[in-house]
């Protein structure tokens, strides 16, 4: 799975991060960053937080749900319902939203401002990924969720997804969404990338 997972991506893509330290889940003193062990695929978690209002964004957090579950725990979430222990008990993390006038849409942003001071300072170093379903761009969005992570100290290992719809007309914007399965399969690559990285201790 990991294998065909990685086939899309491009040469020298920060795809799994192999060169970085992984995010330890034991807090045992013999464990030195260099030498961090994931002891258990079974006790590694994989978080996917997404917001949806026409449905074109939950579609791609079920894709990456779907492949990712194959490798490693996962729990999908909506925005709304997640809260600052999810974030803490996960070991990894996907972020899924769409792009509302050049910024991620306001109930994924409540999301982290909810979030943000609870976890700051505890979930230093670990990796995440993120997917934006977008009319036309979406770089803006990303840019935003980048931000936010940086202040967690979170390593993003893995390039940003964007899903064009390329709704322009208020009808096609408010339209319910209906993602390509081209478009889907990228979705669920990156969530079994990120799952598979996750359960070998790659991160």
């Amino acid at each position: 799975m990991l294998g065909r997972a990685l086939d899309r991506q491009e040469p020298g893509d920060p795809v799994l991060g192999v060169e970085r330290e992984p995010h330890c889940v034991s807090d045992s003193p013999a464990l030195t960053a260099g030498a961090c062990k994931i002891s258990s695929a079974d006790m590694v978690q994989l978080l996917i937080v997404y917001h949806s209002r026409t449905g074109g964004s939950r579609q791609m957090a079920e894709a990456a749900y779907a492949a990712a579950r194959e490798e490693v725990n996962t729990t999908l979430k909506t925005a709304a319902e997640a809260q600052p222990d999810d974030l803490l008990a996960a070991d990894g993390y996907i972020f899924c939203a769409p792009e509302n006038l050049a910024a991620i849409s306001g109930i994924m942003k409540d999301f982290f401002d909810r979030c943000y001071y609870p976890v700051l300072g505890r979930i230093e170093g670990r990796p995440y990924a993120q997917m934006i379903c977008a009319g036309s761009d979406g770089e803006s969005a990303a840019r935003q969720i980048v931000r936010i992570a940086s202040g967690w100290r979170l390593r993003e290992v893995q390039a940003h997804l964007i899903v064009c719809t390329h709704a322009q007309t208020p009808e096609q914007i408010l339209a319910e969404k209906t993602i390509p399965e081209n478009q889907l399969a990228l979705c669920r690559d990156l969530g079994a990338a990120m799952g598979a990285g996750l359960s070998m201790g790659v991160f």
